[in-house]
């Protein structure tokens, strides 16, 4: 068995050159293999697409050519044919886009963005082939097996999600837990308050779709009593919790953004998440 985090920065870790994970922390827990499959930027539909929940299919017919390292423009998208934003990023400290190689009309390739323009690139020499509009990418993760491992989903600060659109990001959600087969899974809370001014409800949301297979990390860290000693930002987290806001001792860059967390807070994460698979015993 295995765990297996599905997300972005968030659950990738490195944004601002974070070296800690709560996939990692999780490991040193459990002792299983985990494996950190976080994107930064992507949003909880175009996770779910890398995963292969939602398939990726092109919009237009696609030439292939012939020769190993040749590259065509492809456009892909969902089944309603709008276009998708698979991003074709990089975690930072692994290289891994959790995505390549991928298979196009039975060409084995890579899919590589530049700037706003996405590409195929063919592994291999052999005949040309046109591929019909509407034809799948399989992704390297839409191959993978999941119904016997242990599924985190960690997905909705890049949808900016709110009440509006949260039925959105749960159905995603949804997909992505029926296309792993596993009944043993947790879906982590929201934590951005400055991304999504309804923050708060949207974990209402999550908590009434998913349960006990919920868990409110934001709750918890914003439960946690702010100390002085060695708290350069005692000051800022005291007006921060006053706001609702998780304490910016526990984010990477503060003066930067108040979404990406730091050491302390992924320590807790992965403690907590921990304690949750536990209780729901599937540890």
């Amino acid at each position: 068995m295995r765990i297996n985090c599905f997300g972005d920065s968030l659950t990738a870790g490195t944004a601002w050159g974070n070296m800690l994970s709560y996939p990692a922390v999780l490991a040193g827990f459990t002792g299983l293999k985990v494996n950190n499959y976080g994107i930064g930027g992507e949003s909880s539909f175009t996770v779910a697409s890398r995963l292969g929940a939602h398939p990726l299919k092109t919009l237009r017919p696609t030439v292939i050519p012939s020769g190993a390292g040749s590259e065509t423009e492809v456009a892909l998208g969902d089944i309603f044919g709008q276009p998708s934003g698979v991003l074709c990023q990089v975690q930072e400290d692994t290289g891994d886009d959790c995505l390549n190689p991928v298979s196009l009309g039975g060409v084995s390739g890579k899919l590589l963005r530049r700037e706003n323009t996405l590409y195929f690139v063919r592994e291999e020499s052999g005949e040309e082939l046109v591929v019909d509009a509407g034809a799948c990418v399989a992704t390297r993760l839409s191959a993978g097996d999941y119904s016997g491992d242990i599924n985190i989903f960690w997905v909705g600060t890049n949808d900016y999600a709110s009440t509006d659109n949260a039925v959105a990001v749960i159905s995603n959600l949804r997909a992505m837990i029926d296309f792993t087969g596993s009944d043993k899974y947790i879906v982590i809370g929201l934590t951005a308050l400055n991304y999504m001014p309804q923050v708060a409800q949207v974990n209402e949301m999550l908590s009434e779709a998913f349960g006990e297979h919920f868990y409110d990390i934001r709750k918890y860290i914003l439960g946690l009593e702010v100390t002085k000693e060695n708290n350069p930002f005692y000051g800022q987290d005291c007006e921060d919790l006053k706001t609702g806001d998780i304490p910016t001792s526990y984010m990477k860059a503060p003066q930067y953004d108040h979404v990406h967390c730091n050491e302390k807070f992924y320590a807790l994460l992965g403690a907590q998440l921990y304690g949750k698979l536990k209780e729901l015993s599937y540890i």
